[in-house]
């Protein structure tokens, strides 16, 4: 399958900057004549660079929250832009901590991309083979989304058959009227829409298009 690599944090820059109001903003402490702000710049490997704004509302605020942010490099720096969920067992406020073996659990998320369709859902089909060797998935009330690419190859073959089709109901309409059918007087495309087919099988999907084409009729 082919995944996409996720960029990795290589450093942070970050700044302590105040900011003059073009308006001062009163209120209930004072007036405020200035924003106190901390930017921050994640620069990763890949020569991506994140940006952040953090307003502390006070200025002294604004040194002590730098700092902080500084001290956080160290932490972050060599991995994912997207890092892993760390969950403290002992500071669940429900469960039995005195029984808890393993401390802290992680879980990452992982994005995967790929056009082969066959591949996917059938390593969707594999994954207990990985939890039986201790790797848990959880796919936090997602799931797996299958898009459509081929619309255009189609569309021809579907205007082709929508317009046949409001042929044989107008000569319908036309025949019980007793009138003869003529030509088109107008004919107008709908939006395409594709849709699952089923929530069980989201990789199948329903194309639909809808014309509105109106005929001549004669007596």
């Amino acid at each position: 399958m082919d995944a996409v690599m996720m960029p990795v944090v290589r450093a942070l820059r970050v700044r302590a900057v105040r900011v003059p109001m073009r308006e001062p903003h009163r209120t209930a402490s004072g007036v405020v004549s200035e924003s106190p702000l901390v930017l921050v710049d994640a620069m990763t490997d890949g020569g991506v660079t994140g940006h952040a704004i953090l307003f502390t509302y006070t200025a002294a605020a604004l040194r002590p929250v730098a700092d902080l942010i500084v001290n956080m490099e160290p932490l972050v720096a060599g991995e994912y832009l997207a890092p892993a969920a760390i969950a403290d067992k002992l500071a669940e406020r429900y469960g039995n901590s005195a029984q808890v073996q393993l401390r802290y659990t992680a879980s990452q998320a992982i994005t995967v991309y790929s056009p082969k369709v066959d591949q996917v859902r059938r390593t969707q089909n594999e994954l207990a083979e990985l939890g039986k060797k201790g790797i848990a998935f959880n796919g936090d009330g997602q799931r797996t989304e299958f898009l459509f690419t081929k619309l255009n190859d189609i569309k021809p073959a579907m205007i082709e058959e929508a317009t046949r089709k409001a042929r044989e109901v107008a000569a319908k309409f036309a025949a019980d009227s007793n009138s003869k059918l003529g030509k088109i007087r107008s004919a107008n495309q709908g939006q395409f829409t594709v849709s699952d087919r089923d929530s069980n099988t989201p990789h199948i999907k329903n194309v639909r298009v809808v014309a509105t084409v109106e005929y001549y009729l004669s007596d």
